[in-house]
């Protein structure tokens, strides 16, 4: 059974778009209940509560078919997925009545690794700078300027356009990849040229980053359906 049809089950109008699209069935109301069941499977399975998805049978455990999963089920299999905020980027893929709720809080997250990344980027440029100015080299040069090249404008002065470039890429994590450049500039309210010249970089960096948790974490969660472990 295919990952969007599982995870449809946690919400049975709430379903996976192409394109990044999100929508809900009309009126349905997003229970509070459902979310509440599916945090506490979640949490009995990060501490090995691997029951909900699988039957014992004297010696041997044998994995239940998909087709008869319950919705504690497949959620007792998302607790299966060893980063925690891959586990909710995953559910902003491919729930979005449930990712939603906490949009807030894996924003945050998110930007804290994207503050960690650029901050990576500018301590390795000031190493080269300095192995640079205590050995003056062509070669020590051109890694100095390349890794100035590389640094990412300064987060905590353009946190705004930061938060708003996460936005973005958390639509986009379906694998059809961002849009064309020009879409993404409009988007992010500058310029074509200045988001080739200074965004193109952590924008791309930001959005690969997270399409590639999602899709790491929706390996160990199916991984986790399929055999209860």
């Amino acid at each position: 059974m295919s990952t969007a049809k599982l995870i449809a089950r946690l919400g049975p109008k709430v379903a996976r778009l192409p394109m990044g699209e999100k929508r809900a069935a009309r009126g349905l109301p997003q229970s509070e209940k459902t979310v509440r069941k599916v945090r506490k499977a979640m949490q009995l399975a990060t501490v090995g509560g691997v029951e909900s998805i699988t039957r014992v049978h004297g010696s041997q455990t044998q994995s239940i078919d998909c087709d008869a999963m319950t919705p504690q089920d497949i959620a007792a299999a998302l607790g299966f997925v060893l980063d925690p905020l891959a586990r909710e980027v995953f559910c902003l893929a491919r729930w979005p009545g449930y990712a939603e709720r906490d949009l807030l809080e894996t924003r945050v997250l998110v930007l804290r690794m994207v503050m960690d990344e650029g901050q990576r980027l500018q301590d390795e440029a000031i190493t080269a700078a300095l192995q640079e100015e205590y050995e003056p080299t062509a070669a020590n040069k051109a890694r100095a300027d390349q890794l100035k090249a590389r640094m990412w404008p300064a987060i905590l002065k353009k946190m705004c356009m930061y938060s708003r470039m996460v936005d973005l890429a958390l639509r986009y994590l379906d694998g059809s990849g961002l849009p064309e450049q020009a879409v993404v500039a409009k988007k992010l309210k500058v310029s074509e040229r200045r988001f080739r010249s200074t965004w193109r970089a952590p924008m791309e960096w930001i959005h690969d980053r997270l399409h590639t948790m999602s899709k790491t974490a929706e390996e160990q969660f199916k991984a986790a359906a399929k055999t209860g472990h």
